[in-house]
C-alpha cells in the first residue's frame, strides 16, 4: 500500500471508529481484492490500536493482489448492499430507532 493511500485509509477507519463509538450497531468491511469485516477490531481498543488491528487482522488480497475491473465492481457492489443494510440496522447508542 502506497503512503498516500495508506494515510486516507487511516484516516477512514479513524472515521469509522468514531462511529462506532456514536452508534450500537455498525458494521464494518474493508476491501481491495475481497471484502472481510472487521467490525470486532474496533471493540475494547484505542483507536490507534483499532487501526493496526484492521491493518493485521483484515483478509482482503487474493491471489497475487492484482484484480479485474469486472472484480472490482462485483467487490464494490457487494459492498454497497452490505452498507445499506448496517445503515438500516444501525441506531444511535441509547435511543430507539425512529421508524
Amino acid at each position: 500500500m502506497s503512503g498516500s493511500v495508506r494515510t486516507f485509509s487511516t484516516f477512514t477507519l479513524q472515521l469509522v471508529y468514531s462511529l462506532h463509538q456514536q452508534f450500537k450497531a455498525v458494521r464494518s468491511f474493508v476491501f481491495i481484492d475481497r471484502v472481510d469485516e472487521v467490525t470486532h477490531c474496533f471493540a475494547n481498543l484505542d483507536v490507534g490500536e483499532a487501526v493496526e488491528e484492521v491493518y493485521r487482522a483484515a483478509t482482503v488480497v487474493d491471489g497475487d493482489g492484482t484484480a479485474t475491473s469486472a472484480g472490482r465492481w462485483r467487490r464494490s457492489t457487494r459492498l454497497l448492499q452490505h452498507a445499506r443494510a448496517a445503515l438500516d440496522s444501525a441506531h444511535p447508542v441509547g435511543r430507539k430507532k425512529q421508524r
